[in-house]
């Protein structure tokens, strides 16, 4: 199954898990009346949340190949995708204070009829550290303090099977134009570029945490990089036969972020879901944002999915993830793929 271009089933998993949200709620509540008082409701809380260090490492791995020949409206030939996931977990509990780590790594390379050679359909690599302090009368709620770091490994290249003219415009307005060829590389943007870090710090609120479903919440402000050498992002005007490129531009931002994350269970041991979204709204920047709208400053952060456990260590797993930085691409950027994921607890 294509890593990409599945926006549209994406979509409609997503619809489907959020329709889904009241149901297992619901299947969440406790028949009987809840009389724990706060003590009580920390000190189970404490039980499922021991002391000590959490690692896991999980592997995942995606595969496609296809196959035509005089086929009606499909180029003769193979398409073949080949990709994989590192994630990296470890999580630390000290009484109060928790201190959560995840590190991940996805890449995939896709050849097709119309370009003959493996070209990177994605790289990604996602570093997230987070601290956050339970209070002692009420455990779900507290302070935090976060730092995220976005980018890509490798360099990138816009490729097209036919000839092109290509227009980039510069930083400083200047546009320069050049013919390409069939299937040759457009250089767009060098590894590690662009990388965007986030710092934040606020509260928050986990208002359900049972074996069923589990709802996080955090509110804070947020301060934002764009760190970027000379590269350059494909902002491509369809109505027009040139393909325009944009040359990306540092940027430091500041403003409030809210988040929310749920995950739970629709089949016990069986199958599960989450879903997570992430919204930065900049009030402070020194990126050229006058004349955008609210929503054309907004950055999003949404993703969803679906795993299904095989036995203990394997599972089948869905994940979709759709996220707009406008300083960087003014759309969606939308991945979603199907993985065949092995755990290993390390500690």
């Amino acid at each position: 199954m294509n890593i990409l271009n599945k926006s549209a089933l994406g979509a409609t998993i997503l619809g489907a898990l959020i329709a889904l949200v009241p149901s297992v709620a619901r299947a969440a509540d406790d028949p009987k009346p809840d009389t724990k008082t706060e003590a009580e409701r920390a000190q189970l809380l404490e039980k499922e949340r021991p002391d000590g260090w959490k690692v896991t490492l999980n592997f995942g791995a995606t595969g496609a190949f296809n196959h035509s020949s005089n086929v009606v409206g499909t180029d003769n030939g193979s398409t073949f995708q080949l990709g994989g996931l590192i994630d990296l977990l470890g999580d630390l509990i000290d009484g109060l204070h928790e201190w959560d780590n995840s590190f991940t790594v996805q890449h995939a390379e896709t050849k097709t009829p119309q370009i003959d050679r493996f070209v990177k359909s994605l790289d990604n690599l996602d570093l997230k550290s987070t601290y956050l302090y339970h209070f002692e009368a009420l455990p779900q709620v507290g302070p935090f303090a976060r730092f995220k770091l976005n980018t890509q490994i490798l360099n990138s290249y816009a490729i097209r099977p036919e000839a092109v003219t290509v227009s980039r415009q510069s930083r400083n307005g200047d546009i320069t134009t050049a013919d390409i060829s069939p299937a040759q590389e457009i250089a767009l943007t060098r590894g590690f570029e662009p990388l965007v870090l986030r710092e934040t710090a606020g509260f928050f609120a986990n208002p359900m945490e049972t074996k069923r479903i589990t709802i996080k919440t955090k509110l804070g402000m947020g301060a934002q990089e764009i760190i970027v050498r000379n590269g350059y992002v494909v902002d491509d005007n369809k109505a027009t036969p040139i393909l325009e490129l944009r040359q990306l531009d540092d940027a430091n931002e500041l403003g409030p972020e809210a988040e929310v994350a749920m995950n739970g269970l629709l089949i016990k041991d069986l199958l599960s879901w989450k879903l997570g979204a992430n919204a930065f709204y900049p009030i402070v920047s020194d990126a050229h944002i006058a004349g955008r709208s609210a929503g054309e400053r907004i950055n999003l952060d949404l993703g969803a999915g679906l795993s299904l456990n095989i036995v203990k260590w394997l599972s089948l797993d869905y994940v979709l993830t759709a996220k707009r930085v406008p300083l960087v691409l003014n759309e969606f950027q939308v991945q979603n793929g199907l993985l065949l994921t092995a755990s290993i607890g390390i500690l």
